[in-house]
């Protein structure tokens, strides 16, 4: 694994058994970018969660699912779904157990079995009644890096131009990558071109505000949408002040339409 690297021309990367020299690094690590400072005070670091059936690939192909396409609705805390090769539905949910972490950093409480299986089932139920009580083979969860604006951003880390990092995918890393490949093979090889000049290649700076309030207010306004969230699908309408913590939340790909009542 990755023990450092030096931000000097050239870079050094040392791991446990070896030293690389190189000209230029690309840093593609997910939310484990927030080792860094620079990444970190950029993003916020919270759990997504995730259950996986047994294999049922002839009551998906009743209904349909059969293809492996990734859907995801447009609420501000996304379900999310997709069929596998071996005839599994998979079914997730971002930012719904509370795991979140202190300056925003990668550990325990987002990684690991999910904290609510339960939770997920009964709504993958919801969405698929046709499925009926199918099993659900396993579990987990794991880290998000959430931008303010739900986009990725690329830059460098430090003042030299030459280790190049992607970070804030906000847990849409699939369709995006292909684009996140172009951009960092251009700042890794100087182009100047439409992917090299793209408005997500930019300097985050401090996106969110510094620690304890980063904390402080993210869990109150996760609460919020998780209360939001809860009354949408009863039907009932949330209270002012959860619309107006809500209104703080950071926005994504699919935003969805703020109640205004």
């Amino acid at each position: 694994p990755l023990v450092s690297i030096s931000l000097t021309n050239p870079a050094v990367v040392k791991t446990p058994e070896a030293k690389i020299t190189a000209d230029k690094v690309v840093i593609a690590m997910n939310a484990w970018a927030t080792r860094w400072d620079q990444v970190r005070q950029a993003v916020l670091v919270v759990a997504g969660d995730i259950i996986v059936t047994e294999p049922i690939g002839d009551r998906l192909e009743k209904i349909g699912l059969t293809d492996g396409l990734g859907v995801s609705d447009g609420r501000a805390l996304i379900e999310y779904y997709r069929t596998t090769l071996d005839g599994r539905l998979a079914f997730g949910k971002g930012g719904m157990s509370g795991g979140f972490t202190y300056g925003s950093k990668v550990g325990g409480e987002v990684e690991g079995a999910s904290a609510i299986t339960n939770s997920l089932t009964k709504a993958m139920r919801t969405t698929f009644p046709d499925l009926g009580s199918v099993g659900v083979y396993k579990s987990w969860r794991g880290p998000i890096d959430r931008s303010k604006s739900g986009l990725p951003f690329f830059w460098h880390l430090g003042r030299r131009r030459n280790v190049f990092f992607a970070a804030g995918f906000s847990g849409n890393g699939i369709g995006p990558s292909h684009i996140a490949g172009k951009i960092l093979s251009g700042l890794a090889l100087e182009k100047q071109d439409e992917w090299t000049a793209c408005p997500l290649v930019r300097d985050p700076n401090r996106d969110f505000p510094p620690e304890p309030f980063r904390y402080i207010g993210s869990k109150l306004v996760q609460k919020a949408l998780q209360a939001k969230d809860i009354n949408d699908n009863e039907g009932r309408e949330s209270s002012r002040f959860v619309r107006f913590l809500t209104d703080l939340a950071p926005s994504g790909l699919s935003p969805f339409r703020r109640n205004k009542k």
